[in-house]
C-alpha cells in the first residue's frame, strides 16, 4: 500500500513538550488529578523522544508509535475517578481523540483521510492547550503558541475551503457542445474574502447507486483574485452510468 509521507517539522512543532513552564497555570487538586497531569506530560514527552528521530521520507505509520505512547500513558484512568468533572471529561477526551488518530492516519495521499487527521489533530490540540491553561500541565511558551496558531489555521482553512465548496454546490454543469458529453463547464466567483493561489477541484461524479463512477481533476493556474469569477471545466473519462449528483474536494496552497 503506498503511503503518505508525513510533515515531520510540522508534527515536531506542535508536538514538542518540555518540562518548562511556560505559560500561566493553575494547580490541579490532589491526587488523581495531579498524577494524571505527570502521567500526559510523560506520554507526551515519550511521544516527542520518537517523533525527533522521523525524517521526511518516515511514512504516515511511523507515527503510531508516538501515539500509542500518549494513549498508554494514559489509558488506565476513568473520568469517575478525577476530584475535577472538567479534568475528568477532559482524560476521557483525550483518550478518545488518540483512538481517533490512530485509526485515521493520512494514508495513500487520501483527501478525507487527510482532512480527518487534521480534524482530530486540531481536537488533539486543543485538549492539551486546555491542560496547559487550566490544569498545570508544563509546556514551553514557543510551542504553546505554535499549539494554538496551528488550530487557528486549520479552523480558518476550513472555512475558505468550505466557502468555495458553497459555491460550486450553487453552480450548474453543464456538458459543452460537440464534445460528446465528455466535457462539463460552470463559472464560479471567489467570495472567500482572499485571493487563493494553487487551487484544485476533484469532482466526484455520483451515480444513481450511490457508487462514484469517475474522479476528475481541476487545476487553476495563478492566483484567483478575491470576487473574481472563473470558468470551471473538467472532462469525464468515464461515461458509464447516469449522474445522480456531484461532491467536491477542495484544495489550495495559500490564500492571503
Amino acid at each position: 500500500m503506498k503511503k503518505q509521507f508525513i510533515f515531520t517539522t510540522i508534527l515536531l512543532c506542535l508536538f514538542s513538550i518540555i518540562g518548562i513552564s511556560g505559560c500561566t497555570q493553575t494547580n490541579t487538586s490532589n491526587g488523581v488529578d495531579k498524577q494524571f497531569i505527570k502521567d500526559v506530560k510523560v506520554g507526551l514527552n515519550k511521544s516527542l523522544d520518537i517523533l525527533d528521530n522521523l525524517s521526511n521520507t518516515d511514512t504516515s505509520d511511523a507515527l503510531i508509535p508516538a501515539f500509542e505512547e500518549e494513549e498508554n500513558a494514559i489509558k488506565d484512568y476513568k473520568s469517575e475517578d478525577f476530584d475535577s468533572p472538567e479534568l475528568g471529561k477532559l482524560c476521557k477526551d483525550y483518550q478518545d481523540i488518540l483512538k481517533k488518530q490512530l485509526s485515521n492516519l493520512p494514508y495513500d495521499n487520501d483527501y478525507y483521510k487527510r482532512k480527518n487527521f487534521e480534524e482530530n489533530l486540531a481536537i488533539h490540540n486543543k485538549i492539551i492547550v486546555t491542560l496547559v491553561d487550566k490544569f498545570g500541565l508544563p509546556m514551553d511558551g514557543n510551542r504553546y503558541s505554535n499549539l494554538k496558531q496551528f488550530n487557528e489555521t486549520i479552523e480558518k482553512n476550513a472555512e475558505v475551503v468550505q466557502s468555495i465548496k458553497d459555491e460550486l454546490l450553487k453552480t450548474k454543469f453543464e456538458i459543452v457542445p460537440d464534445t460528446g458529453s465528455c466535457q462539463y463547464q460552470g463559472i464560479i466567483q471567489n467570495k472567500t474574502g482572499y485571493d487563493i493561489e494553487g487551487l484544485e477541484i476533484t469532482f466526484k461524479l455520483i451515480g444513481n447507486d450511490g457508487t462514484t463512477l469517475s474522479a476528475e481533476k481541476y487545476y487553476h493556474n495563478g492566483t484567483w483574485s478575491k470576487d473574481e469569477k472563473i470558468k470551471v471545466d473538467f472532462w469525464r473519462s468515464n461515461l458509464d452510468g447516469e449522474i445522480k449528483k456531484m461532491d467536491f474536494e477542495v484544495e489550495i496552497q495559500n490564500y492571503k
